[in-house]
Formats: structure tokens, C-alpha cells, sequence
């Protein structure tokens, strides 16, 4: 979610906040412990490598230069010093150059735009498992009709759409993800009564005969559970993630959907 800040004017403590910490930041790897919280979940899923922090579209022509004479002369040469002794000068520096006043918490949150209202969106996340012979694991829920993969919705804590997927296959089958590929975006439309949706769907590798076995149901949540063939998988599946899935499992890189379906012009 895009927090009111974000619309009224943070770009001098967002650029201050990329000069003076993200050295420290850039090399922080996730890890996930061999266990969940009530020690279910063993078994863990691979999916091939992760890629680390993404910085295609770092614009060093937004930043101020730094490392003038004075500067070197003030804070030392680029490696010199401890790493907080050169974090605090460049904050130092930083906050001489912030032109735009910064209102004190105590002033309470920055307005919006007036006139502006950001909406408020529900976000999901999915996971496609596949066993050793390529059938796709499917969940007949409790509380809704028909089928479904293991998903849920992200919760609203500060929860990223990748830490929704693995929370909601660790709640709901007992196993710890620890890879993936983001497949699909997709938006379920908005009716009456009902907010636009995003959904994004992971593709989380195959599962070893082992890991199949340490699978754990919730039976509070799910009825029943199995691997079946993909065509007879996607018979099974409600509509919207029927076409979700079906895209999902076909895409070599990340697609963008709207209600299951590609849009023209996207690709």
C-alpha cells in the first residue's frame, strides 16, 4: 500500500535515506529458519537461484554529487573511516543540502493532495507446487466452493506479496518455500460491493517425493488436498485461477494480466 507520505513531498528523505543506508542494506539476503513458528514445515522448496536487490532503475543524474574536494577533505576519501563515522558525515552533509522544510512528527502525518484519494487495495498472493510428475497441487477449501491453490491474502502488517505466499503454504500445507518466480500480476475487477484486486502468482518449483510426504493440511481451512494432472488441475480450479494458472504455468518471464486475461498492448 502507498503510504499518504509517499504524495506529499518525501523525496529529500528518500533520496537522504539512498545515500546514507542502502550500502548495508543491498547485501541483506531473506533466510527462512528450517522450521516455522509451531515447528511444522521441515521440508523446505527450492527453486533455483534468487536475485538480489534490483537497482535498473537507479538515476545517479536525480542525486547530488558527492565527493568534492571539501567533501574529501571534510569526511575522507570514498572507503576511508569506519562505515557509521562516514554514515553520519553523509548525513551531515545531506541535511545541509535538503532545501524543502520537513515538518516534525509531533505536527502529525503529511496531508495528501487535495483533492487526491489513494485507494485502498486488496492484495493476494499464490503459489503453484508441482509434484515430480508435473501434477499440480490443489486445495479444496472449507469456507468457499470449489478448488484453489495454495494462497491467501496479504496481510495488512507490512506483509510483501512474497511473504503472503510462503506464510499461506506454510499455513496451509506445512511447507517452507524458500524460492521462486513471480509468474503472474493479475487484477480482479472491481464490482459493486467489491474493491479491484491484485493477485500475483508465484511459481515455487517442484516438490521431491519427500516434501510431498511432509505436507500437513489445515484441517481448519482446507477439506482435501491432491496432486492432479495439469488439464484435469485446471477443470477443477474456479474460473479467475483457472486463467491465472493456466497463464502462470505457460510464462517465461512475468506477465500482466486483467481478470486472468492478457491485455493488448502488454507484453
Amino acid at each position: 500500500m502507498t503510504d499518504d507520505a509517499d504524495l506529499a513531498g518525501t523525496t529529500d528523505l528518500a533520496r537522504t535515506a539512498d545515500l546514507a543506508g542502502t550500502a548495508d542494506l543491498a547485501g541483506t539476503a531473506d533466510t527462512a529458519d528450517s522450521a516455522g513458528p509451531d515447528g511444522r514445515g521441515a521440508a523446505r522448496v527450492h527453486a533455483g537461484s534468487m536475485t538480489t536487490t534490483d537497482h535498473s532503475d537507479h538515476d545517479p543524474a536525480t542525486e547530488p554529487e558527492l565527493g568534492t574536494a571539501a567533501e574529501v577533505a571534510q569526511f575522507g576519501a570514498p572507503g576511508e573511516g569506519t562505515p557509521n563515522a562516514m554514515g553520519d558525515a553523509m548525513r551531515g552533509a545531506m541535511s545541509e543540502r535538503t532545501t524543502a522544510p520537513v515538518a516534525p512528527a509531533s505536527e502529525g502525518p503529511v496531508q495528501p493532495i487535495a483533492g487526491f484519494v489513494p485507494q485502498e487495495i486488496p492484495v493476494s498472493a499464490g503459489a503453484i507446487l508441482l509434484d515430480d510428475q508435473g501434477r499440480l497441487l490443489v486445495l479444496k477449501p472449507t469456507y468457499k466452493a470449489g478448488w484453489t491453490i495454495p494462497g491467501g491474502i496479504m496481510e495488512a502488517s507490512g506483509e510483501t506479496p512474497w511473504e503472503a505466499c510462503r506464510r499461506e503454504v506454510f499455513e496451509e500445507v506445512g511447507l517452507v518455500v524458500d524460492g521462486a518466480r513471480l509468474v503472474c500480476v493479475d487484477t480482479r475487477p472491481a464490482r459493486e460491493g467489491r474493491k479491484l484486486g491484485l493477485r500475483f502468482l508465484f511459481h515455487c518449483g517442484v516438490l521431491s517425493p519427500e516434501q510431498v510426504t511432509d505436507i500437513v493440511i489445515d484441517p481448519v481451512e482446507i477439506a482435501e488436498h491432491r496432486f492432479a494432472p495439469i488439464d484435469e488441475a485446471l477443470t477443477l480450479l474456479r474460473k479467475p485461477v483457472r486463467r491465472r494458472v493456466r497463464r502462470g504455468l505457460a510464462a517465461r518471464h512475468c506477465v500482466y494480466l486483467e481478470n486472468g486475461r492478457p491485455v493488448d498492448g502488454i507484453s
